[in-house]
């Protein structure tokens, strides 16, 4: 498995880390030689970290930009119900790490607002346990949620089914995106 954000921005994977593919929610191996047929990446840049330096062949990469289902993420979807008071909410989706932007997120959030102010930031944070154990702005949330005056910040942790994210993102007005550097934009779509 290949995490690109665990390296320099213009670094290319390795071949010995290309071990296997998700296709479908299914990882599957690789041919031993390292041999693909044909490779589908959500974006362009992905394609590049594996063509460059010629991993796969170009002309064996084509570009599959992720979709929306429509039918789920909708205007009318009933929104989750979430642990504040406060009317207006900002929406983070992702995980907490460098790359996205969580510093930036924080700091503009608390120097625009105050605990009196009718705000709520709700993070969705994802791959604390998993991909990015070791490396989310927990502890920062935490250290601000508990700054005398500080705007709310809800953080969540726990998994949401794919059925209620379309009900998150329903329950907030705005959503964030201080992202340095984006791989998918899956939380864009």
């Amino acid at each position: 498995m290949v995490h690109p954000e665990r390296s320099h921005p213009n670094a290319v994977a390795p071949k010995i880390f290309i071990k296997s593919v998700t296709v479908a929610g299914r990882q599957l191996p690789l041919p031993a030689d390292g041999g693909v047929t044909r490779l589908a990446p959500g974006s362009a840049n992905v394609a590049v970290t594996f063509t460059s330096p010629s991993y796969i062949a170009p002309e064996k990469v084509r570009v599959v930009p992720n979709g929306v289902d429509t039918k789920k993420f909708r205007p009318g979807v009933k929104p989750l119900k979430l642990a504040t008071k406060k009317k207006f909410k900002f929406l983070f989706v992702g995980g907490t790490i460098f790359r996205k932007g969580p510093d930036i997120l924080l700091a503009a959030f608390s120097q625009a607002f105050t605990a009196a102010d009718d705000v709520c930031l709700v993070v969705k944070d994802f791959g604390g346990d998993s991909c990015y154990q070791g490396q989310t702005a927990g502890e920062a949330i935490r250290a601000l949620q508990q700054k005398p005056g500080a705007p709310e910040i809800l953080h969540l942790t726990e998994e949401l089914s794919a059925e209620q994210m379309p009900s998150l993102y329903a329950a907030c007005n705005c959503f964030v995106l201080p992202y340095r550097g984006e791989g998918f934009g899956m939380p864009v779509l």
